[in-house]
């Protein structure tokens, strides 16, 4: 009896056993299958260095290459491409399942061909490239049941059935594929900025040309003008322009009509042994909400649209980005101020006591005046002043004798110098001109301009 109990045991372990091993081969095989399709793709995702897509489902084929560590929009237009819209096309690939497959030859026993699948005119043709492969898929029309399209594989044996909706990641517009950035200089490389800018006013139609340049971290202007330009306003304006985006595209417009023959404006982006020029040309008058110009890149047929706020704000870069503080100094190295006003000297000199005791020493018409204590709040003040002072405009940058007179500077109303433990004295000269008290004009010894202060 007990032998008996034993071999039925024994029995039904090997049936259980047998029951287990083959339910864990048939999962292997169902695991197999479903990956066949991705099992398809290889290197040729990791190494891409071409992908082509076509077919009735694209009004316009298009071609993109890979450049270095970016994708470039080769076809319809070149134009650098969005890198996460390629990168989210290979990985779709990548991971690409499929509900169900059939050979090929199969369906020609049963009287079909790929029109009937839509395969022979696919909706969709995508071709990769590496160095020495390529790999073709073709999308089909939808089926009978279910939400999926039939694909042909890479090697043309067989069809798969697979999900809608990872196919419709792969069919973008053409839009999605082009990246929005206009310059691809990044900020911190960028060390110049170049202007032309159309003047409406002259009669021969001349340009007017600004040139800012960078040097040990100071930002100053070499053209029109030699002068020192505003840090933080010129790292503001080069932000904005390298952070501009293309609005909209445009496909095949007039270079005439939209002004780009003939252009409002030329902004240049100068980087490391590279530059880059961006055209600007009539408003577009079409545009909903805000201004939006016309442009394009200089070595570039793309034409497109860009706000209008940050390249009107360059049509008057010549002063708008110029340093206002003209008397900048380092107060804990003045040593005297002489301030002279219609004959009158007052002598302000800092004592070796403390840098915030100052005596003062007053004449008038020779006749010397015995020192006395400064109040140290209006020294702090008179010297805060002075070293804020701001130009309002800048109102002649090379003056002429005679526009010196007109301005008053002939009869300065007062002259301040100031004089340092190190390096020259600075001398600002203010004037009024005649008859004009209520306008306030300056210039100082370390340059020929005139400013309204």
């Amino acid at each position: 009896m007990r032998l008996k109990f034993t071999f039925i045991l024994l029995t039904l372990n090997v049936f259980a056993f047998g029951i287990i091993v083959y339910l864990n081969h048939k999962d292997k095989g169902t695991k197999t299958k479903s990956g066949a399709l991705a099992m398809q793709f290889g290197h040729e995702l990791i190494d891409a260095e071409r992908i082509e897509l076509s077919g009735s489902g694209l009004e316009i084929p298009r071609i993109l290459e890979r450049q270095g560590s970016t994708w470039q929009l080769i076809e319809p237009m070149k134009w650098s491409a969005n890198y996460f819209a390629i990168n989210r096309i290979l990985n779709q690939l990548q991971f690409l399942e499929e509900e169900a497959s059939f050979l090929v030859d199969e369906i020609a026993n049963t009287g079909q061909s790929l029109a009937d699948y839509g395969l022979e005119n696919p909706l969709l043709k995508l071709t990769i490239l590496d160095n020495n492969e390529r790999i073709s898929l073709s999308v089909g029309t939808l089926t009978e049941i279910g939400n999926n399209v039939y694909l042909l594989g890479p090697k043309e044996r067989k069809i798969f059935v697979v999900n809608r909706q990872v196919i419709d990641g792969l069919i973008m517009d053409l839009n999605d594929l082009r990246t929005r950035e206009i310059f691809d200089i990044p900020v911190f490389e960028v060390d110049a900025l170049g202007l032309q800018i159309r003047s409406d006013s002259s009669a021969d139609g001349s340009l007017l040309k600004v040139r800012l340049a960078r040097s040990n971290g100071a930002w100053s202007f070499e053209a029109p003008v030699i002068a020192k330009a505003d840090p933080a306003l010129v790292d503001n304006t080069i932000n904005a322009l390298t952070t501009a985006k293309v609005e909209r595209f445009l496909e095949g417009e007039d270079l005439a009509l939209k002004g780009l023959e003939s252009p409002l404006m030329r902004v240049t982006v100068y980087g490391n042994k590279r530059r880059q020029t961006l055209i600007i040309g009539n408003l577009d008058r079409l545009a909903q909400g805000k201004p939006e110009y016309f442009a394009k890149l200089e070595d570039n047929p793309a034409i497109f649209t860009v706000m209008a706020q940050p390249f009107d704000a360059l049509l008057e870069a010549q002063e708008g980005l110029r340093e206002r503080n003209f008397m900048k100094f380092d107060r804990s190295k003045v040593l005297a101020i002489n301030i002279s006003e219609d004959g009158q000297k007052i002598r302000l000199q800092k004592l070796e006591s403390s840098d915030e005791d100052w005596q003062v020493l007053e004449s008038k018409d020779n006749e010397e005046i015995r020192p006395y204590r400064a109040d140290p709040k209006i020294m702090m003040s008179l010297l805060d002043d002075l070293s804020n002072l701001r130009a309002n405009s800048f109102v002649v940058d090379a003056p002429t004798p005679n526009e010196d007179v007109s301005l008053g500077f002939n009869r300065p109303t007062r002259t301040v110098s100031l004089s340092f433990t190190e390096g020259e004295n600075v001398t600002l000269i203010l004037a009024h001109p005649k008859d004009d008290n209520e306008t306030l004009y300056a210039k100082t010894n370390q340059a020929k301009f005139i400013y309204q202060v």
